[in-house]
């Protein structure tokens, strides 16, 4: 097996409660459990030929995913000594906190997300969960936007980042002016990857908007009023993967994006899994 796809099996097979433990002898364990290699020696070889282009592609990696916001089930991290280990990412420590261990079950339960998001048969649930997600992320009153005719915006709304600042204030000032739209598209791809094309299509919907220049006179046109100077979020959302094309677009323009395993981790995190995880709960809250 060449470096890069040790990497891979790191990512893909590490337990979300791996104990710290040496990237070799993670590579060793994997190895062995998947059956890629005939005998423990041979993986030993394999990790010890390869330890430095290992722990160098396993680091730009990590750091990758970081940058973004991708979340992996792993955590690499140097100890007093210097040398790196890697554990997963919801291992529990004898000192951590009751808000952490919370926090780490939450997120064990991103799997059970992902799983249902990858499931859906109807695209237009998904994008009633994407305009959950808003609420989630503090919009008051998310939209969702007709499945016809939607000028290619499928939800938004807006979000004042401030004014729970000043919630004693006799009378609000500048922070009535401070909402931030938060204008999506969401695409579901669980077996395909979203291109540039799609982030495009994103792009030009927004400006169009900007401009006020719809092609009907749709619902999306009558409740998406955007000023030429209001201050925009774009944001592009899949159940899928995205490019590497895709993602060089993303970092370029400042499109927010999340794909699939992203969407599923913030869900946990918000404690959304459980919900979710029940198909009656999971209509009720997306049709509420």
């Amino acid at each position: 097996m060449k470096p890069a796809d040790i990497v891979l099996l790191l990512i893909d097979e590490v337990d979300f409660d791996e104990p710290p433990i040496s990237i070799s002898d993670l590579v060793v364990k994997l190895l062995t459990q998947s059956q890629r290699v005939s005998t423990i020696s041979d993986a030993q070889i394999l990790a010890e030929t390869h330890a430095s282009a290992i722990q160098s592609r396993l680091k730009a990696v990590w750091n990758g995913h970081s940058d973004r916001g991708r979340p992996l089930k792993l955590v690499l991290f140097q100890t007093a000594s210097g040398d790196t280990l890697i554990r997963g990412i919801c291992h529990i420590f004898s000192n951590d906190t009751p808000d952490e261990i919370a926090a780490k079950k939450r997120r064990k339960l991103s799997f059970v997300v992902e799983s249902t998001l990858n499931a859906m048969v109807d695209p237009y649930d998904f994008e009633r969960l994407c305009s959950k997600i808003l609420g989630l992320l503090g919009v008051e009153t998310p939209v969702v936007t007709k499945a016809a005719r939607d000028e290619g915006v499928d939800f938004f709304g807006k979000l004042n980042p401030v004014a729970e600042k000043y919630l004693f204030d006799v009378s609000p000032t500048v922070q009535k002016k401070l909402d931030i739209w938060l204008i999506g598209q969401a695409k579901h791809y669980p077996q395909g990857k979203a291109g540039t094309p799609d982030l495009r299509h994103l792009f030009g919907a927004v400006s169009l908007a900007r401009a006020n220049a719809y092609s009907t006179n749709s619902y999306t046109a009558k409740t998406l009023t955007l000023k030429i100077a209001d201050p925009v979020f774009y944001l592009f959302f899949t159940t899928g993967e995205l490019s590497k094309d895709a993602w060089n677009l993303v970092d370029k323009t400042g499109i927010v994006a999340m794909d699939g395993r992203m969407l599923s981790a913030f869900l946990a995190d918000r404690g959304q899994a459980d919900t979710i995880a029940d198909p009656t709960k999971f209509q009720q809250w997306l049709t509420s």
